[in-house]
């Protein structure tokens, strides 16, 4: 189960990193919240699994 978990995280973490970086590139977004967000369920994605 826990492994599922993490693969979930780790899911939302890379979206959440591609659309931050994707945001702040575009300027769209000056906010760095999504790239933030997307590390925090990166990091807890791969501690989980």
């Amino acid at each position: 189960m826990m492994v599922y978990v993490g693969m979930l995280f780790l899911t939302a973490g890379l979206l959440l990193e591609l659309l931050g970086i994707y945001l702040v590139y575009c300027g769209k977004s000056s906010s760095l919240a999504p790239i933030i967000a997307g590390l925090v369920c990166l990091l807890t994605g791969i501690i989980a699994r």
